[in-house]
């Protein structure tokens, strides 16, 4: 699917875009940690055409696979990401510190500006997976992970390692304290 789109040639009512991708596309910027599985990237939006911006509503639903951070296990978790933004056809005025009044945008929407007459959607997708995605990821919330000095998956058995003691405190274990 290209995620590319001519403005002039939207609907004014508005055009629906129901996908399924590739993962290919999305692997590299997802990095080592996570990856896609087998099944394909869902993209569901809506672009809607106000004058010559652009307004992005819509979600991505992508089922990724990691391995977990604490215990080593695989992993899997299904992201849905939503998008809301607006691009603004123009050019952002560096002179004046990056700012530009934008006209008919609502306030709580984020903008990217775009010049000539199409409106490319991909980077804004891989940069909202990107951010929504754990740079940690875990199998679980309640995750035990592993053993420092064994190496027991500590979800499936409890080991029987006694915690090490730090050699410069070792001392404070003799002291009594009197009632």
């Amino acid at each position: 699917m290209p995620l590319c789109f001519v403005v002039d040639t939207l609907p004014a009512a508005g055009l629906e875009v129901s996908e399924l991708l590739e993962s290919a596309w999305i692997e590299e910027a997802l990095g080592p940690v996570l990856s896609v599985s087998t099944s394909p990237v869902t993209v569901s939006i809506e672009l809607v055409r106000s004058d010559r911006n652009v307004r992005l509503d819509g979600a991505v639903e992508i089922q990724t696979r990691f391995r977990c951070s604490r215990c080593a296990e695989e992993g899997k978790e299904r992201l849905t990401v939503p998008l809301n933004w607006t691009f603004v056809h123009g050019v952002e005025d560096e002179r004046e510190g990056g700012t530009m009044e934008v006209q008919g945008v609502e306030e709580d929407r984020s903008i990217s500006f775009f010049s000539g007459p199409t409106v490319d959607l991909e980077p804004v997708i891989l940069e909202h997976i990107v951010f929504a995605a754990p740079g940690v990821p875990i199998c679980r919330t309640d995750c035990k992970g592993l053993c420092a000095q064994c190496g027991q998956n500590l979800n499936v058995e409890q080991c029987s390692c006694e915690e090490p003691i730090d050699p410069r405190w070792e001392k404070l274990r003799d002291i009594r304290l009197r009632n």
